[in-house]
C-alpha cells in the first residue's frame, strides 16, 4: 500500500516563499540544499507523521545551469503546490501497475537509486520513480513513486528531521475526470477516502492543501 510522502510547492524565489509560508503558518521551512547540475535548491518543512513539504525554486547560485526541473518554470509569487510523492514498498510492483492501469495516463520511470548526505553527514539513500513524460501526470495530481529503504526505520525522515508544528489535514486534489483519478490511485493502495486524501471534480486539475498550524 502506497501512502502520502512529500508535496512540492514550486516557486520563483525561495526566500520569498520560505518568508510567505512563516508568515501565514508560524513556521519557518529549513534550507535543504542545492539540487547540483540541476538548477534548482530547496527548504523543507514537517506537516506531522511521516509528511514533509518541500518548497523548491530555481537556485540563483546556479545561474549557468539551464534548470531543469519542469516544475518551476513561469511562476507567479509566492508559488502553488504543483505535485506529490507516495510512498511504497513495493516500488517496482506499484511502477508496473501504474503504467499499465488505463484509467488515466500514468507513465513512470524505471526505479532509481538517489542518495545524498544531511548537513551533519549521515548518508540518506532512497529509490524513486519520476514522471516520464514532460507533462505532469493527470496535471499533477497523480504522484511519483519512492521508496525511502531504511531512512524512516532508522528516524532520518525530513518529516522528523525538518522544523515542526504544521501537520496536513486534507491534500485536495481536484481533477475534470476525478472518478478516473480516484480509480488509478486506488490500483496502487492510495486511499481516496481517507481524511488526509480528497479527490473532488474540478474544471481542470489542481492541487490544494489544508493545514493545522500553531
Amino acid at each position: 500500500m502506497a501512502k502520502i510522502d512529500h508535496l512540492i510547492f514550486a516557486c520563483k524565489d525561495l526566500k520569498h516563499a520560505c518568508a510567505w509560508f512563516e508568515a501565514a503558518t508560524g513556521v519557518a521551512p529549513a534550507l535543504g540544499g542545492s539540487h547540483e547540475g540541476r538548477g534548482t535548491w530547496n527548504a523543507l518543512v514537517s506537516l506531522g507523521g511521516d509528511v514533509y513539504l518541500e518548497l523548491i525554486a530555481p537556485d540563483p547560485a546556479q545561474k549557468d545551469v539551464q534548470t531543469k526541473n519542469r516544475m518551476v518554470e513561469d511562476l507567479d509569487q509566492p508559488g502553488k503546490l504543483v505535485h506529490w510523492a507516495a510512498e511504497t514498498k513495493v516500488l517496482a510492483e506499484h511502477v508496473e501497475i501504474a503504467n499499465k492501469q488505463n484509467h488515466l495516463h500514468w507513465p513512470l520511470t524505471s526505479p532509481q537509486h538517489m542518495s545524498r548526505k544531511t548537513l551533519d553527514g549521515v548518508l540518506l539513500e532512497w529509490q524513486i520513480s519520476l514522471p516520464a513524460t514532460p507533462e505532469l501526470p493527470g496535471g499533477g495530481t497523480l504522484p511519483f513513486l519512492m521508496d525511502w529503504l531504511h531512512v524512516i526505520r532508522d528516524g532520518l525522515h525530513p518529516s522528523r528531521t525538518t522544523p515542526n508544528g504544521c501537520s496536513l489535514v486534507t491534500l485536495r486534489l481536484a481533477h475534470p475526470d476525478y472518478l478516473r483519478l480516484r480509480a488509478a490511485l486506488v490500483c496502487v493502495g492510495l486511499d481516496p477516502n481517507c481524511p488526509e486524501l480528497e479527490v473532488v471534480r474540478g474544471r481542470r486539475p489542481s492541487l490544494a492543501m489544508v493545514l493545522d498550524t500553531p
